[in-house]
């Protein structure tokens, strides 16, 4: 996503295809315009909702919180490394307890 200014004080940049502590999908063209939108707090909200994210979920408590934020570094360290690669990085993060959509 490119503003070429600015968000205003109601505006946020929500990430529309990742929930991951440390997101480093940076790229250009229409796959990053999809995955970085512009969106207001209360579509950001009502987002964090539908997926269910937010306080109160075990998921972000204890060693669940700790392992989601090491996958998410050692994604990182391995993009910086080697470059972006789509089913590496999906195959990395899936972590085969629950079941994909395709």
């Amino acid at each position: 996503m490119e503003l070429e200014r600015g968000l205003d004080d109601n505006e946020v940049a929500m990430h529309r295809r990742c929930d991951n502590p440390l997101c480093v999908n940076t790229g250009d063209g229409d796959a990053f315009a999809a995955h970085v939108v512009l969106a207001s707090a209360a579509e950001n909200m009502a987002d964090m909702g539908r997926k269910g994210r937010g306080g109160g979920r075990r998921l972000w408590f204890g060693a669940d919180r700790a392992e989601r934020a090491r996958r998410s570094r050692a994604v990182r360290e391995a993009v910086l490394r080697y470059g972006w690669d789509q089913h590496s990085i999906e195959t990395a993060l899936y972590d085969g307890s629950q079941g994909t959509l395709w």
